[in-house]
């Protein structure tokens, strides 16, 4: 009986008078057993465990008596549907797009405009964190290149000797480098990109060829131009990497919800 009782007290039965009395009658005999289990000890400590037993049967008593928690309505109403995905056709259409626009920013390429204009604005209503992502690549694309038609002037007005060099130091000052990519290949000095820059010879002193497009470089980035083109460039990737990224995840996605042009009106697509 003392058992029933514990198993009364952890799971609450519903109110019923059947139950409630048999839940107490358990009580009793659950409470005629521990008195017989603690004559023993001294009254201060029987008064103890009486008053724990106590406790214990108004908690049952309150949870016995607690309503249960109401289902939300709204899960309840046969009429409200779960929004439906769209059609696999036009999935498969948003995530070709999505591939399409991943070239493009990789590519350094203005992206809006560059496709069907009823499917890129499908895109932007179903995707709006991708198509604001790439709106952003859009705004710093030019403000890059920009910077960098400065920064090739700057070059031009330097040492005429030295323009070979131009590519490589203008991508070594957009990523931030403080050195050149320097390589010998069939007897000549290289540098990135295939810009070769003199032959070499067993004792050529090789140090002293790099040592001009180094010193060009370090005068690059502390130029006015250098940091601002860096600050353009910094700017520029971070907006690519966030395309990338957002576009990488609607590659990804199973369903796409919500309604989009082409969703009401599908002929629109030509």
């Amino acid at each position: 009986m003392a058992v029933v009782g514990l198993a009364l007290t952890a799971h609450p039965p519903k109110r019923g008078r059947l139950t409630r009395f048999i839940a107490f009658g358990c009580y009793l005999a659950a409470a005629e057993l521990l008195l017989s289990l603690v004559r023993h000890l001294p009254v201060f400590h029987r008064v103890v465990v009486g008053a724990v037993a106590a406790v214990f049967f108004l908690l049952w008593e309150w949870l016995s008596r607690r309503e249960p928690v109401p289902t939300p309505v709204m899960a309840s109403r046969p009429d409200v549907q779960p929004e439906a995905s769209v059609s696999a056709d036009h999935l498969n259409e948003l995530k070709v797009l999505a591939r399409a626009y991943k070239t493009t920013v990789g590519y350094w390429r203005t992206a809006q405009g560059t496709q069907n204009p009823n499917l890129e604005k499908s895109l932007w209503d179903h995707c709006p964190d991708a198509g604001k992502a790439l709106e952003k690549v859009d705004a710093e694309l030019p403000k890059q290149e920009a910077s960098a038609r400065t920064f090739r002037a700057w070059l031009q007005r330097q040492d005429r000797a030295l323009w070979v060099a131009g590519n490589s130091i203008l991508r070594a000052v957009e990523n931030d480098s403080t050195a050149l990519a320097w390589s010998v290949n069939s007897d000549y000095l290289w540098l990135d990109g295939g810009s070769g820059v003199a032959p070499v010879a067993p004792d050529t002193d090789v140090a002293a060829l790099k040592r001009p497009y180094e010193e060009l470089l370090a005068r690059a980035r502390e130029s006015s131009e250098g940091k601002a083109l860096r600050a353009a460039s910094i700017k520029l990737f971070a907006a690519q990497a966030d395309a990338q990224s957002e576009l990488g995840h609607v590659i990804l996605l199973k369903a796409i919800y919500g309604k989009c042009d082409l969703c009401r009106a599908p002929k629109q697509r030509a």
